[in-house]
């Protein structure tokens, strides 16, 4: 299958809950991440085709906004292995513009910390 993405997606580390804008139920977790989508798991499916305003909350509040706010189209879902999962991917297409910096910032971090995690993993054990 051919790459159509034009963006590195950032596999996630940190639990990531994303939910309707004005809902405090979750939809899912986000699996991979990019400032223009997302791959997320969640117990219910989500229709493709079909835009969703969402929020995904922070781990950690990030220049005083713990929540992101965006509308995003589900580009495809599908079953898990899993019989009571769902993956789905998503398109954001809106999105404040600060909002996108404090994305870009959450993901800089994030690598950052996951690399840390990596190197870690890998020292000798007497270290």
């Amino acid at each position: 299958m051919r790459e159509n993405r034009k963006y590195k997606r950032m596999q996630v580390v940190s639990y990531l809950e994303v939910s309707h804008k004005n809902d405090i139920r979750s939809v899912g977790n986000v699996v991979d991440l990019t400032t223009r989508g997302l791959r997320m798991r969640g117990e219910h499916p989500v229709i493709p085709q079909t835009t969703y305003h969402f929020k995904l909350t922070l781990p950690k509040p990030k220049m005083g906004i713990k929540e992101l706010i965006f509308d995003a189209e589900v580009v495809w879902c599908r079953e898990e292995a899993n019989p009571r999962m769902y993956e789905s991917g998503l398109r954001i297409n809106k999105i404040a513009p600060s909002n996108i910096g404090i994305l870009e910032d959450f993901m800089t971090e994030a690598s950052e910390e996951d690399r840390y995690l990596t190197i870690a993993e890998n020292l000798p054990q007497e270290y």
